[in-house]
């Protein structure tokens, strides 16, 4: 099994969006034995007193669900150093969230974390809990995730 990690700052918009999508793309391509994605925070704003995380953000929830997407179990987490041992890639929305990463991970000596746009030009994900944009969001993480499933499986 191939483990990818999607990190953003607070897990409950785009790194569940893009670990949901992703893996709802490799089951309809057959391909759910051979990949799986899960996601974290560099923050810990969605992370309660009790150690416990929020749920994905409604308005993904939302946009999820109606792809027939149930992400109703997912409670944000936090990135650790552990992580970077357990995933073969980990997947950042935005330089913000890359520098936040190298820290907690304390580097990237294997060049594991890059950006989630690598596989489709570049750029990031803008965060939409400030920018409101959840359609462009969505449809910019659908495109990745499927791109990067196009590279993992072309080699």
């Amino acid at each position: 099994m191939r483990n990818i990690l999607f990190i953003c700052y607070g897990n409950i918009c785009r790194s569940p969006t893009a670990e949901f999508l992703f893996n709802d793309a490799a089951k309809r391509r057959g391909l759910d034995k051979m990949f799986f994605g899960e996601s974290a925070a560099v923050g810990d704003d969605n992370i309660k007193p009790d150690g416990s995380g929020y749920g994905v953000y409604p308005v993904c929830k939302r946009m999820l669900e109606a792809r027939g997407i149930d992400c109703s179990a997912k409670q944000a987490r936090l990135l650790t150093k552990a992580d970077y041992d357990k995933y073969e890639l980990l997947l950042v929305m935005d330089k913000q969230n890359y520098r936040a990463a190298i820290r907690i991970l304390g580097g990237d000596p294997e060049g594991k974390l890059k950006p989630l746009t690598e596989y489709i030009g570049g750029g990031e994900v803008e965060d939409p809990w400030y920018t409101r944009n959840f359609d462009k969001v969505f449809n910019q993480i659908e495109e990745a995730v499927n791109a990067l499933l196009d590279k993992l499986t072309s080699k």
